[in-house]
């Protein structure tokens, strides 16, 4: 009995997204053929549990370079001696080479090329029932090209994919120059220009492809419209129903056919491909794009790691958006277009009927770099009263300790993560603090000078209470983050003392000299907090 441990997938990303393209755009004969040559090739460093990324990329390259060394020399012993026939007239004919111009561009077309082009090293042949396997690696061929092509237009959409993106153009490059398929060839070195030493040397065929552009598809529609574009600009494999190895840029064509006008049935799109949309009202193209958007739970993550050029579209549909979007959009939607006030408030009559936190919703469906706008306060416990703030034990009454200073709200996740460990933010709160009566040190068994004197330090520590509002509006400006509609909690001041050596006993300004306050606090209340 024996017992082995396959590995379901690559751990390299690369290598598995090629895998899974070809599972979904190769036919069934041709997939199970190339997984036998890349499973069964007696290679047990692809099988390794312990194999390398780079190791399983040049399995998986070399098998394919394989293959293509195969079909050059399948097609090269099956080649045809040009005669002075009939027949060899009749395929040299114009008539004969402009058919197979088109019926090439099908794939469908099992007819003979002009003996023209033996000359270049790429010699056609006739597929007929005697040479099946030249039919088989020539259509293996095509389709693998097609496929890996549609893989390497989806990577271009995503910045971070650069070092994959110019691994998979290499080996493009060996396809299609064993195809003669200069323009896929040119293609691929204009993006990356090492490829040229690589293949420096190639041959015409017969018939030349124009390979699927994504770029210049988004470039005609934002000149012409969607309707105008070219289809053939979009990969094939990006049009089917299902499929999960060209997603990413499936997603984005579609977006772009949202916007730029493209006729939507259910949820296909007359530019060939299909979108989820979410819930909600449209008034224009631009809120249907954001309701894609988040049908297909592209959110801003997503849309930093597009190229710059291509997301710059998608932001300005959101910025149309951000100033009036509908009353009925899901809370994903509002957080797209920079509105975390709205998701705030349609997040919290969710809550009540589900009972989960806006908070954590709130982040996991918004950037990093974001989470500073969300309102989030952190309720004020004993454990945050830094050690100063413990006097002595006169000033331990409950009452006092208890009393909220309305200063709350800069206990936000931004400030913890900045300050962390640190006490100043505590020190902070506790010197501009002006709900808590001020502490007055007097003598045990005052006297009349002693009260005169208590008026007079009351009277001093007021003008410093209502000087405290312009240093919290300092502080909110340099330190902490708002929202524009975010209401701003206005702590009370209070210039009443209290005399500990009296058990705190409250003492209040004259009625002269509180008048004189009431001018401070009309110009000063928009400070507070």
């Amino acid at each position: 009995m024996l017992r082995c441990s396959l590995r379901k997938n690559p751990s390299s990303s690369l290598v598995s997204d090629c895998i899974t393209a070809m599972a979904e755009g190769l036919q069934s004969c041709f997939y199970s053929h190339f997984v036998s040559l890349l499973w069964g090739d007696n290679d047990a460093a692809c099988l390794s549990l312990s194999s390398h990324v780079d190791s399983e990329w040049e399995s998986f390259s070399y098998e394919v370079s394989k293959a293509c060394a195969k079909y050059e020399r399948t097609s090269s012993t099956e080649s045809f001696t040009p005669s002075s026939t009939a027949w060899d007239f009749l395929i040299n004919s114009k008539y004969h080479a402009q058919y197979c111009k088109q019926s090439s561009i099908s794939g469908t077309s099992f007819l003979p090329m002009s003996y023209s082009t033996s000359s270049t090293g790429f010699h056609s042949f006739l597929q007929d029932e005697h040479n099946s396997d030249a039919a088989f690696y020539i259509r293996f061929m095509k389709e693998t090209l097609d496929t890996l092509h549609a893989l390497y237009e989806n990577l271009k959409l995503n910045v971070l994919r650069k070092q994959d993106l110019g691994c998979l153009a290499s080996l493009l490059c060996r396809v299609a120059s064993s195809l003669g398929e200069n323009c896929y060839v040119d293609y691929y070195c204009r993006d990356f220009p090492h490829n040229l030493v690589e293949f420096h040397c190639l041959a015409s065929a017969a018939v030349l492809k124009t390979p699927p552009c994504l770029f210049r598809w988004f470039e005609n529609c934002l000149h012409h419209g969607c309707h105008l574009s070219n289809l053939d600009d979009i990969p094939a494999l990006m049009r089917k129903q299902k499929g999960s190895a060209v997603s990413w840029g499936r997603k984005v064509v579609s977006f772009y056919s949202l916007l730029l006008g493209a006729e939507r049935k259910e949820r296909n799109l007359s530019s060939g491909v299909y979108c989820e949309v979410a819930s909600g009202s449209a008034r224009n193209t631009e809120e249907l794009t954001v309701l894609a958007m988040v049908g297909e739970n592209f959110g801003r993550q997503q849309l930093d790691l597009l190229p710059i050029g291509v997301s710059l579209v998608l932001r300005h549909a959101l910025d149309k958006c951000r100033e009036s979007p509908p009353d009925d959009w899901p809370a994903p939607a509002y957080v797209l277009v920079g509105r975390e006030d709205l998701a705030t408030s349609k997040m919290g009559s969710a809550r009540k009927e589900n009972g989960f936190s806006n908070n954590d919703s709130l982040s996991s469906i918004s950037v990093p770099y974001m989470l500073h706008l969300q309102p989030v306060t952190v309720p004020t416990t004993a454990s945050d009263a830094p050690t100063s703030e413990v006097l002595n034990s006169e000033d331990t009454d409950a009452v006092y300790r208890s009393v909220e200073d309305g200063m709350e709200h800069i206990f936000t996740s931004t400030t913890q993560l900045r300050y962390g460990r640190d006490l100043r933010l505590n020190e902070v709160r506790r010197l501009l603090c002006s709900a808590r009566p001020v502490a007055i040190q007097t003598s045990t068994n005052p006297t009349a000078s002693d009260q005169e004197l208590q008026q007079q330090q009351l009277w001093n520590f007021a003008q410093r209470t209502t000087a405290l509002p312009f240093g919290r509006g300092a502080f909110t400006l340099a330190t902490t983050y708002t929202l524009l509609t975010e209401a701003l909690v206005f702590p009370k001041i209070i210039l009443a003392g209290r005399l500990p050596a009296q058990q705190n006993a409250t003492v209040t300004l004259p009625f002269c000299n509180f008048s004189l306050f009431v001018c401070c606090f009309c110009r000063c209340s928009y400070l507070q907090g």
